[in-house]
């Protein structure tokens, strides 16, 4: 249960209410719920700040004997502004043109194109950062793994051996080192008005809705006239040679920050990507070249479980046998992380243990819910967890 809408001050009652709903866990069995912090700023926040957090939260997780999961932003830039003195990273990206996503290669005289802010919808439309980071920005690369080492698994670690001394080591469910991966490409919605839903008089200029990823092909030594001659060497448009460079990008940071962890000394299976798997199920001409929709194969590396974002009723379709073509095509076994499910779309406890179902029968090793746990005071929503999907969960564990 990523704890999405709830602040880290309110994980203990949070977590102490899931108790009361779902029994305790067995740690001699190999299903548990465990509870995640959703969204930590890893280029946002400095080392003692990040590791503060990883403290807690296992603090919270030794309360109550509930295992502990942990979900970066390598994507967004969660929390550049405002962000309160002292827990400043070592590093400001988003000060650093060169270190940030583009909407156009730089023209001529230009060292750099535009640097649109991280917009996302999420049913509303919300502005969460000053910039998008340049997954291909060597010092930028450096920053994610000092920030990752110091700040998420440097602490990680030392309480995964603390608590393995104590018969505990169950306490650490797994580490998210994605959060649908991509590119920015809003361009379907130009010409509508976007204003950010917390602050109204916050627009999206109509030029940031353009793609992004010239950041990323520039460092890589790309420009127009090579992206049109390689193309058209390749036989196909340069659409969809972008796409695919941008689809190396996308890879590249879920393996370097996978790596990383493995280099740490961490499991392939306690570290996940995190892709939408829109790809397994749209047609080409639906995607589009559409760089916020990566293919499949992008979660797929030698250090880390593929996570993929799955809801077949809402705006994440999927299709597994697609998912394991992929998975074969590439030597991988099929094992995933539904690291981005939701609950609206089964009220009744019949229908949520027939995804349960579906899922654990077809690879899937662990399954995140989003939305289920609510903060003090919220009225529940569609999206909380309910008696029957409680019940399903409760008779999946026994």
């Amino acid at each position: 249960f990523e704890l999405t809408n709830v602040p880290l001050w309110d994980f203990d009652r949070a977590i102490g209410e899931l108790v009361v709903d779902l029994g305790t866990n067995n740690p001699a069995s190999d299903r548990m719920y465990a509870f995640g912090m959703n969204g930590m700023p890893l280029l946002t926040r400095s080392v003692a700040v990040l590791s503060g957090y990883v403290d807690s939260v296992f603090d919270v997780a030794e309360e109550h004997g509930v295992p502990a999961y942990f979900h970066i932003d390598p994507v967004y830039g969660f929390g550049t502004d405002p962000i309160p003195a002292g827990d400043e990273p070592a590093l400001q990206y988003w000060d650093h043109p060169d270190m940030c996503e583009w909407v156009n290669f730089p023209e001529a005289g230009q060292t750099s194109g535009q640097v649109p802010r991280s917009w996302v919808n999420w049913g509303q439309w919300i502005r969460l950062g000053s910039a998008l980071p340049n997954y291909e920005s060597p010092a930028l690369q450096q920053f994610y793994i000092n920030q990752l080492e110091d700040g998420i698994l440097k602490p990680i670690k030392e309480r995964i051996l603390a608590l393995q001394k104590e018969g505990k080591g169950y306490l650490f469910a797994g580490l998210n080192i994605g959060w649908e991966t991509r590119f920015s490409d809003k361009s379907d919605w130009a010409g509508v008005a976007i204003t950010n839903y917390f602050n109204t008089s916050e627009v999206m200029y109509e030029w940031e809705k353009a793609k992004t990823g010239y950041a990323a092909l520039h460092t890589k030594g790309w420009d127009d006239a090579s992206l049109t001659l390689e193309a058209s060497a390749r036989g196909i448009s340069k659409d969809r040679l972008f796409y695919d460079l941008c689809a190396e990008s996308v890879h590249g940071n879920m393996e370097l920050l996978a790596k990383t962890a493995r280099d740490y000394g961490f499991f392939k299976s306690q570290v996940f990507s995190h892709i939408v798997a829109l790809e397994s199920y749209y047609s080409d001409a639906w995607i589009n070249n559409n760089v916020e929709t990566p293919p499949v194969w992008t979660a797929l590396n030698d250090y880390s479980t593929p996570g993929f974002t799955l809801d077949q009723n809402g705006a994440a379709k999927y299709d597994l046998d697609e998912m394991q073509s992929v998975f074969d095509a590439y030597g991988h076994e099929f094992k995933y992380g539904a690291v981005e499910t939701y609950l609206i779309q089964y009220q009744t406890e019949a229908a949520y243990r027939i995804q349960l179902d579906e899922y654990f029968n077809n690879g899937t090793t662990l399954i995140a819910v989003l939305g289920a746990v609510d903060r003090l005071g919220v009225s529940p929503s569609a999206y909380t967890m309910n008696d029957d999907q409680a019940a399903a969960i409760r008779d999946w564990m026994d």
